[in-house]
């Protein structure tokens, strides 16, 4: 059973930002395309694979495993700060989303509004 499947071109794009090493020791399985059942019958349909180097494939795994690796990669580095909350509200301005209003675990409101970049997973109001 497959939990997230990345794409060939997203594991290229792994390689061209040096990550490459995040599908690794997660019990990553290789994939080289797909097959149809129909009627007892299968017809395969291959990634087309042939103009990349031999390492070049698809990557299965088990749910949330290679966001982990990467948000760990990510908070080796000396620029990046990980703070876990519940989003209360995005900030905008003109129509653009500029931060968010959210409560940390210990129940404090912040404004991330001059935050640079962020990232935010599995963003969910609360009511």
């Amino acid at each position: 059973m497959v939990g997230e499947l990345l794409q060939p071109g997203g594991y290229m794009k792994l390689v061209e930002l040096g990550l490459q090493d995040c599908v690794e020791e997660i019990d990553a399985r290789r994939v080289l395309g797909y097959v149809l059942f129909k009627d007892g019958k299968s017809t395969k349909l291959p990634y087309p694979l042939d103009k990349f180097y031999a390492d070049v494939a698809g990557r299965s795994s088990h749910n949330g495993r290679l966001v982990q690796r990467m948000r760990e990669k990510a908070s080796s580095l000396p620029s990046v700060h990980l703070e876990q909350g519940t989003v209360v509200s995005l900030l905008q301005e003109n129509g653009t989303v500029r931060g968010v209003l959210y409560k940390t675990k210990s129940a404090r409101c912040l404004d991330d509004r001059h935050i640079g970049y962020w990232a935010v997973q599995g963003v969910q109001l609360a009511a």
